[in-house]
């Protein structure tokens, strides 16, 4: 047997697997709705619904990092720093390892003119 017989199985087998949550009884959890609304905001050529779908996504699972960074940096690109600030610093707080996102909420500190904040002086 050689390697591609292997695959084939093993790949339907992880595409299967969420349907296999819902006929086994388990369903989808709030952080599996939150991951669809996130590929669904891809999908979507619509700026104002995929921030629509990523706010949401945010509200069901609020420790699923990327949509905070996503419209933190939205509203940072559209000058609205106050939001970005808060969404940027949600993301971090939860621990994300996306670098250019310190860059991007200093960034809008800076714009704020909030200087010492980000640092917990005074």
């Amino acid at each position: 047997m050689d390697d591609s017989t292997l695959c084939w199985p093993l790949y339907f087998a992880c595409r299967l697997l969420p349907c296999y949550k819902l006929l086994a009884g388990r369903g989808f959890t709030d952080c599996d709705k939150a991951k669809a609304l996130f590929v669904k905001s891809y999908r979507s050529a619509d700026q104002e619904e995929r921030i629509s779908l990523l706010v949401e996504a945010t509200e069901l699972c609020p420790g699923y990092i990327r949509p905070y960074e996503l419209v933190g940096h939205h509203y940072f690109k559209t000058g609205d720093n106050a939001k970005a600030v808060g969404y940027l610093r949600k993301a971090a707080e939860l621990g994300s390892g996306n670098h250019k996102l310190y860059h991007v909420l200093a960034e809008a500190l800076f714009r704020q003119q909030d200087w010492m904040r980000p640092i917990g002086i005074w």
